[in-house]
């Protein structure tokens, strides 16, 4: 039956510190939980197959929650009856060297203590299990965003490289750039992997105001030799450099313009714009919702970002579900621009 579905909620598996979710935009208060008090015990295939058949009801009323109306993600097509799982987003883990000024965890000293020490769950025992159970795509996408992947214990993360090296399964992964890994390097080189580094600037001074830490050097030095093993395939096999925008540190042309040239330095082609989760939140959606202009700064900026062609860089601006607000102050143009 045709209806319009979301393919992250009927399967992905998104594993937190204490729940596995389906959808991965950060919403707290939806229905879309498979666990909602999970520490890593093994997933029951019979739950999957309830749920999932619970909210393709929901779907196929149209009565969508508020969260999911506009979503980009949702698509009117005939889904499987029985889909396997298409994505692992694990994000289990919350401990990191990094103190970006803009993560929630960074803002709190400490919150940012309690993450950093806390003791989490090991996942590779679940995702073996879920191999063993024949639960997985052969197309499964497993996304890393928890944390510092490169600090996780136990080789916790590098059993999970060699996992989906072994099956031929692709990798988001999600890192500060603070330690090179040749773990990373392997999945670069095979086309298995899109590494995600967020640099947020052009320059030591401004790197070292958002990231407070001295590792500016050491980052670029890392992305360079990342950069030098890839093999490209499709958008795996790549290196994309992140840069979120945060009022009043690094929206101005200059900044950009000394990432951009930092980026063809280091053989980077793909760069990914998105905007500081609380500039977002607290001053620009309410202005769009109360039908007041966005700052013509920014509007500028973002012009000025999306001016350069594919020649110099790749430059995606960043789609969420809040993306189609942002369409009239951009001239309804296509291209989305969001926060993260």
């Amino acid at each position: 039956m045709k209806y319009i579905g979301c393919d992250a909620v009927e399967s992905s598996l998104y594993f937190t510190m204490d729940t596995v979710r389906s959808c991965g935009m950060g919403y707290n208060d939806t229905e879309w939980y498979w666990y909602k008090d999970y520490h890593g015990e093994l997933i029951d295939p019979d739950l999957i197959k309830k749920k999932r058949e619970q909210w393709r009801e929901t779907f196929k009323s149209g009565k969508l929650i508020d969260q999911c109306k506009n979503c980009i993600h949702l698509i009117e097509r005939d889904f499987e009856e029985n889909p396997k799982i298409n994505v692992l987003l694990i994000a289990h883990r919350t401990a990191c060297s990094c103190c970006c000024y803009y993560c929630s965890f960074s803002k709190n000293p400490d919150w940012k203590r309690k993450m950093n020490t806390r003791k989490a769950y090991d996942i590779m025992p679940v995702i073996l299990d879920l191999q063993d159970k024949n639960l997985l795509s052969d197309k499964l996408l497993i996304s890393v965003a928890g944390g510092e992947c490169t600090e996780y214990p136990d080789y916790e993360f590098e059993r999970l490289v060699q996992f989906a090296y072994f099956y031929n399964y692709k990798m988001d992964i999600f890192s500060s750039g603070f330690n090179y890994s040749k773990h990373i390097e392997k999945m670069l080189n095979k086309g298995l992997a899109n590494l995600v580094i967020s640099v947020d600037s052009g320059t030591k001074e401004t790197y070292e105001k958002i990231k407070r830490v001295k590792k500016y050097e050491q980052v670029w030095e890392n992305i360079k030799n990342y950069s030098a093993n890839c093999t490209p395939n499709d958008r795996f096999g790549q290196v994309t450099l992140k840069y979120v925008i945060c009022k009043g540190v690094n929206d101005n042309k200059n900044e950009f313009d000394k990432f951009l040239e930092k980026c063809k330095d280091c053989g980077v082609k793909h760069v990914r714009i998105a905007l500081e989760y609380d500039y977002w939140n607290n001053e620009l959606k309410p202005q769009i919702e109360s039908g007041d202009s966005i700052s013509n700064n920014l509007l500028e900026f973002v012009k000025y970002v999306r001016s350069f062609d594919e020649s110099c860089c790749d430059i995606s601006i960043l789609p969420t579900e809040f993306a189609g607000n942002l369409f009239n102050a951009l001239d309804n143009d296509k291209k989305y621009f969001g926060c993260l």
